[in-house]
């Protein structure tokens, strides 16, 4: 171990050459418990360079001379990426560093390495922006090269504080993917409009979430209009940012069953998606388009396929979705519409909830054998991938699926080992890697009563009603998944033992070993860990689905759903 580093940079200083040492500052000064980065009488010495020909986005890393290490990117994204590697294989004590061993050349198979941030009045929302920044930041480091937000309605006016807000936390978020050399891309659904009655208002309920007095009928000349006009607007008031995508989507809310638009998935949607593609393109000439194909029956699927033949003019690519474990049969076995590059879209917040929340409500998620056979089904088809998320508590999840697309036969199992190993401790690592497999088992669950649709309540021992969960499988190594967590607890150093990254995976722990052990019932033990989630997400304000349940919270919402709106 080594007390003092000093980074060098052996190439032109661009913005983005500085970030990579700004970030390989940091982390070191983070994770060791105070500034041991100098620029004199270091003891280990970092070089960072640039030299193309080792392939797009790629790095090397390799020794030069004593003490010295050097890091060399293909190009400036590579360099960060390099970063990244080598702080990986580094080690970090209190007050002391070891530089990473590993020594090699890696350059990414996949070119889209994306992440969407889905802020629906979750983490992406509440968060500090500062925050959500220093999180893209980190992301990059594992190879993260796009990200996707939400694109903000326009503010109505100079008195629009809530919209002014809005409008300028995505445009910090953008930015933020912008200095760490990521593109960026901005989602709309195509039909979903303002609030209007119901004259103008799609027909039929779509699929998935559905919001029936903002879903509009395109084929309607004044809706399309609105429609228009609302992402004009919101277009233009991003003019200034560096935005590279559209992703413009079908369903979930959007959809109609009209006459003129039937089918929606290959017919009306297609319609009024080139119109707003069009629209996007004449505010951010050469960017690309993505078109969404979720939720698309084979109907949709085959009709999308006959009008495409000739190859689309105005899209550039198809999103499919991935439910994990259950992608799209259609584009497996007839090939992509059009013949474009097809774009993976995991869905790896809410498959152990059964579609009712909380999403992370008891803490990490990890999902490494689901992810692994979903990319074994279909990753051979894509170009890369915009896993959904819905907050950090998958955040072991978003790293598996970014490294699928930068090594595409590595196996999820290796990359949980190295997180644990980065983020944990290298000693515990191996011990993580079973817990996680035993989380992972666990992990089903529902909170709800799903045919009421409301939380259901128990009283404990001393007459307190507190929530009842309903495990799959209630005691598979709960209390061992607990213990194997705890006994590492010890062996950390006092960053990663107070970081949220393990907070969050402890205390999945041990909220499952208190269900396992009580019948489901979420115990006084439950409802500390519950609370601390809560903080560590900023959900305090957050809705039903994606706030941690505690007991005087989960009564209050229980009687307000048994008293109907």
């Amino acid at each position: 171990m080594v007390d003092s580093v000093q980074v060098v940079i052996e190439v032109r200083a661009s913005p983005l050459v500085e970030k990579a040492a700004d970030l390989l500052h940091g982390q070191i000064d983070m994770r060791c418990g105070q500034a041991i980065c100098t620029k004199e009488k270091a003891k280990t010495r970092i070089v960072l360079t640039i030299e193309p020909g080792i392939g797009a986005e790629g790095f090397r890393i390799e020794d030069a001379g004593h003490r010295s290490v050097r890091i060399v990117g293909n190009d400036e994204r590579g360099l960060i990426y390099g970063v990244g590697k080598f702080l990986r294989g580094s080690r970090f004590g209190d007050g002391a560093f070891m530089p990473g061993s590993w020594r090699g050349t890696s350059v990414p198979e996949k070119p889209m390495r994306g992440i969407y941030f889905a802020a629906f009045a979750n983490f992406y929302c509440m968060a500090p922006v500062e925050g959500i920044c220093r999180y893209v930041e980190e992301l990059a480091l594992w190879g993260c090269n796009a990200l996707a937000v939400v694109l903000p309605t326009a503010p109505a006016g100079p008195d629009d504080q809530a919209g002014h807000a809005r409008l300028a936390r995505q445009r910090a978020i953008i930015e933020a993917a912008g200095n760490v050399g990521m593109s960026t891309a901005v989602l709309i659904i195509a039909s979903e409009g303002p609030v209007l009655g119901p004259e103008l208002r799609a027909k039929g309920r779509g699929r998935g979430a559905f919001v029936p007095d903002r879903t509009l009928c395109p084929s309607m000349p004044r809706a399309q209009e609105l429609l228009l006009k609302q992402f004009g607007d919101a277009f233009a008031a991003l003019r200034d940012a560096a935005i590279d995508y559209l992703i413009v989507w079908p369903y979930d809310a959007g959809g109609c069953d009209c006459e003129r638009c039937r089918p929606w998935g290959a017919n009306g949607f297609l319609k009024i998606a080139e119109e707003e593609a069009d629209l996007f393109r004449k505010h951010f000439p050469g960017a690309r388009i993505i078109l969404s194909t979720w939720y698309f029956d084979d109907g949709e699927w085959a009709g999308l396929a006959e009008r495409f033949r000739e190859g689309p003019v105005w899209a550039d690519y198809i999103l499919a979705d991935n439910a994990l474990a259950n992608f799209p049969a259609f584009p497996l076995q007839h090939g992509v519409p059009g013949r474009l590059p097809m774009v993976g879209f995991s869905e790896i917040s809410m498959w152990d909830t059964g579609g009712w929340g909380p999403w992370g409500g008891f803490g990490a998620n990890p999902a490494p054998g689901l992810l692994q056979c979903s990319w074994d089904q279909a990753g051979t088809k894509l170009v890369g991938g915009y896993p959904y998320s819905e907050g950090i508590f998958e955040d072991i999840n978003k790293i598996i699926a970014l490294q699928f697309c930068w090594d595409a036969q590595r196996r999820a199992v290796d990359t949980v080992r190295e997180y644990a190993a980065f983020e944990y401790s290298p000693e515990v690592a191996d011990d993580v890697v079973r817990a996680v497999t035993i989380l992972e088992a666990n992990g089903r669950r529902v909170l709800v009563d799903q045919e009421a649709q409301r939380y259901e309540l128990r009283e404990d021992a001393e007459g307190r009603p507190r929530g009842v969960v309903r495990l799959a499988q209630p005691d598979a190594g709960a209390q061992r998944c607990y213990e194997l967590l705890a006994a590492a607890d010890g062996k950390l150093t006092e960053y990663a033992r107070r970081s949220w990254r393990w907070r969050i995976l402890l205390l999945r722990a041990m909220i499952d070993k208190e269900l396992a052990a009580h019948n489901g019932l979420l115990t006084a033990e439950c409802e500390r860990a519950t609370r601390e989630l809560e903080a560590i997400y900023h959900a305090e304000d957050s809705p039903p689905t994606v706030r941690p349940p505690y007991a005087d919270w989960l009564l209050r919402v229980s009687r307000e759903a048994a008293d109907g709106p």
